[in-house]
């Protein structure tokens, strides 16, 4: 099922006109927060049709990559769920998905002969490669229009906005 946003946003018109019927709007706040949402859902759009085009998912594409930076190309699913912050039912999904298009492989632990550890296939690697200068190529026509002093300071932006969500977050576990 595809995410729908607004297109259509509010103005600071419509917004105030809300404001008689709901306290504490902050407009600016609003507006800005819409525009964040709607530029990181048409990016992800894009983004996924290119990882489309290559068999590829989000979820697909960051496992393979933790996998290609580890030494002998292989972690554990424990170690992938922490890298990830999800639960290792949702990587379990994942890597079976993975596994049945031989783009990983199950291998023995080398610390304990038990349990499995996760191996990225030659063909998994050779479709990572294949993938990765679009990839790149896609991030750098993204941010072409930025400078690197602009870029720098959307990124210190963007820390600041997930340090509010990490204060919601606890607040939220709070309560």
């Amino acid at each position: 099922m595809s995410d729908v946003y607004i297109v259509d946003q509010p103005t600071h018109k419509s917004l105030n006109k809300l404001s008689s019927e709901v306290q504490n709007i902050d407009q600016s706040s609003v507006l800005t927060y819409l525009d964040m949402h709607n530029t990181y859902q048409e990016m992800k759009s894009h983004y996924d049709t290119l990882l489309q085009r290559y068999n590829l998912t989000q979820s697909r594409f960051t496992i393979m990559m933790l996998l290609y930076r580890e030494n002998n190309h292989t972690l554990s699913p424990s170690h992938l769920a922490k890298k990830v912050n999800a639960k290792k039912s949702t990587i379990t999904g994942i890597v079976d998905g993975l596994e049945r298009k031989n783009w990983i492989t199950k291998v023995a632990s080398q610390n304990d002969k038990r349990s499995k550890s996760v191996k990225l296939t030659q063909e998994g690697e050779d479709i990572l490669l294949s993938f990765l200068p679009y990839n790149y190529d896609y991030v750098a026509r993204v941010f072409k229009y930025l400078s690197n002093e602009e870029r720098d300071k959307l990124s210190n932006l963007l820390l600041k906005i997930r340090k509010g969500i990490n204060a919601l977050s606890n607040e939220e576990d709070n309560i």
